[in-house]
């Protein structure tokens, strides 16, 4: 995926903005120069403050701290201190409550402005994948009512789609498999007869996997579903997700 370099300026000083996709890495060394030596990204990186955040976003991210925070040399005109944008937010609220909301504000800024075309390929691609999947759904399940409830959530897709949907991007796994996977990693319930296999506070917290309650009593019981965030964050995971099912293979063997 292609990187875009913008460079926004703060006062005198120029503050490198790098975005991949829908993620956005920025230079933490140009943030610091306004606020003098004191403030040197090092510095912050070296507080409990920083540490504790930094642990937390590994964990919610599920990726290492050399994911959020990359340090770069030579004269490639990209050297300095890079921060992930969560991580990025927090270092800028310890410079300045006013400078953490400019970079807010350019962070907006620049995934509305430079992603806007690849957002409407994936939504064009979601749509079309997603058509072909209520199709598939009316031939097994041809009753009116749960049609209409299928095109109504068309927005997210429920667990059972989205394992086929996976599949249709190249990763082999099932149904069962996929709940599998969602439970070992903490996304949905492992035990207890009412809530197994439905989102946990973290998943819901992070808006990526909702729960979906029937509007009629014709309409099918409560059902996971994917949201489109949900959607974007496991495509990016397919790594994660394959090393997973290969792992399961294995002990099989």
């Amino acid at each position: 995926m292609a990187q875009k370099n913008v460079v926004f300026q703060y006062g005198n000083t120029n503050v490198t903005f790098l975005a991949e996709g829908d993620n956005v890495k920025i230079n933490a060394t140009e943030m610091a120069k306004p606020f003098g030596e004191k403030k040197k990204p090092a510095l912050w990186l070296r507080t409990q403050q920083a540490k504790k955040y930094l642990e937390f976003l590994t964990q919610v991210q599920i990726c290492t701290s050399a994911d959020l925070l990359i340090v770069m040399s030579g004269g490639n005109g990209q050297q300095g201190t890079w921060m992930h944008e969560d991580l990025a937010m927090e270092f800028a609220r310890w410079l300045s409550p006013e400078f953490a909301y400019w970079c807010n504000k350019k962070i907006k800024e620049l995934l509305t402005t430079g992603t806007a075309t690849l957002t409407e390929q994936e939504r064009k691609l979601f749509r079309t994948i997603i058509k072909g999947l209520e199709n598939k759904v009316e031939e097994l399940a041809p009753d009116a009512d749960f049609g209409k409830s299928v095109r109504r959530n068309a927005d997210s897709i429920p667990v059972t789609m989205f394992s086929d949907f996976l599949v249709s991007n190249g990763c082999d796994i099932g149904r069962n498999q996929l709940y599998e996977f969602l439970r070992v990693y903490g996304y949905v319930y492992k035990k207890g007869e009412t809530d197994r296999n439905f989102p946990t506070r973290r998943s819901t917290k992070m808006r990526i996997l909702e729960t979906r309650y029937p509007s009629s009593t014709t309409e099918f019981g409560p059902t996971v579903y994917v949201t489109p965030k949900g959607i974007k964050y496991f495509l990016k995971r397919r790594g994660v997700i394959e090393a997973f099912l290969k792992n399961q293979k294995a002990l099989k063997d």
